[in-house]
């Protein structure tokens, strides 16, 4: 995979690290791909990923978890296709 490099921040405000009731977990990663940091050329990309979560008690004791999580791969081209092939990998 030559020279990608992930980079992931987080954010843990939950209550429980094995059992949380309350609170919330953000999380960041970022991972990019070019020739100036040793990937090969064909494998130009930046990845782009959010993810949250959320704990909360309902009723009488259940809890209510909701993860939501996005992302884009951006490669080195936005326009549409000029028989030029690019791979991005599905890591």
């Amino acid at each position: 995979m030559g020279g990608a490099r992930p980079s992931t921040t987080s954010r843990n405000a939950a209550n429980n690290l094995a059992n949380p009731t309350a609170g919330y977990v953000l999380r960041f990663e970022a991972r990019h791909a070019s020739p100036a940091i040793g990937s090969d050329p064909t494998l130009q990309f930046n990845r782009l990923v959010g993810d949250v979560s959320l704990y909360r008690v309902v009723f009488d004791g259940g809890i209510l978890a909701v993860r939501l999580r996005a992302g884009t791969v951006i490669g080195t081209r936005l326009a549409l296709p000029s028989g030029k092939t690019t791979f991005i990998p599905l890591q």
